[in-house]
């Protein structure tokens, strides 16, 4: 049963051996560069942060300064991000 899960898995993410791995990786000399998909990754995360940062601090200051009183506007993005990291600290697992 469980070699069957594996066939399956593996025909739908296309697991390829640990040879073909060191093929992704460009060298030159002694230098070892991170490979394109992993670039490509990290640089999805990066505009998904930017994203969620540009429309929370929209949100912030259209609708949570209206409804709650005492709350002030932002000024600038980097306020919503030190929010955000406050409220992660604090309130995750």
């Amino acid at each position: 049963m469980f070699e069957f899960i594996k066939q399956g898995l593996d025909a739908f993410v296309n697991l390829k051996p640990k040879e073909s791995m060191e093929d992704k990786k460009t060298e030159i000399g002694s230098q070892q560069f991170i490979s394109q998909d992993v670039m490509f990754i990290l640089l999805i995360i990066f505009v998904i942060l930017l994203l969620v940062f540009v429309l929370g601090k929209y949100c912030w200051n259209n609708y949570l300064v209206d409804a709650v009183p005492g709350i002030q506007p932002l000024t600038s993005i980097t306020q919503f991000v030190a929010i955000w990291f406050v409220a992660q600290t604090l309130f995750t697992k």
